[in-house]
């Protein structure tokens, strides 16, 4: 979440000016993370079951979707925001087949997988999330100082719900 709100601060802090441009594919990169987090989970759900050849037609998949989505979505994402464009449509055809990999193991892995405690956790966290990005847009003129704003105000949203438990 960070890493997206803050794209625009850390990309030319960590890169310098040039690479300004690379800011919008830096931010859904940094969507895309939770998505591969997910899929590496729930590999491992899918080896635990038995399932490892599953994993085999993921993996396809994946090696079909990403090239295609970005064979579509490269230039069109050119043609739209200019310099950078590119880099972002590449960066939301990785995120969309990730996308995909994750509903594919989850559906793979049966209704069971999702229990009313991981949705309620993870409606929880968007929800979060949701109220993080309203703060931050509001925030903007603060510049880096949002950022921390943002975390303290995410880390204390999800505690405060429930949606983390201390004692874990």
């Amino acid at each position: 979440l960070i890493g997206a709100l803050g794209a625009s601060v850390l990309v030319p802090l960590a890169l310098g000016p040039a690479y300004v441009p690379a800011t919008t594919a830096f931010a859904v990169l940094a969507i895309m993370c939770v998505f591969t987090y997910a899929a590496m989970l729930l590999a491992n759900g899918l080896i635990a079951r038995g399932h490892a050849w599953s994993l085999t037609s993921l993996s396809i998949v994946n090696v079909v979707a990403a090239p295609t989505l970005s064979w579509a979505l490269v230039p069109a994402l050119h043609r739209w925001l200019g310099l950078g464009g590119e880099a972002a449509g590449a960066a939301i055809a990785m995120t969309l087949s990730e996308v995909m990999v994750v509903t594919l193991a989850l559906l793979r892995l049966g209704h069971g997988i999702l229990t009313p405690r991981l949705v309620r956790t993870t409606t929880k966290c968007l929800a979060a999330c949701a109220v993080v990005v309203v703060i931050d847009r509001r925030l903007s003129e603060l510049a880096e100082l949002r950022l921390v704003i943002d975390l303290v105000c995410y880390v204390a949203i999800v505690v405060l719900v429930g949606a983390v438990d201390l004692r874990e």
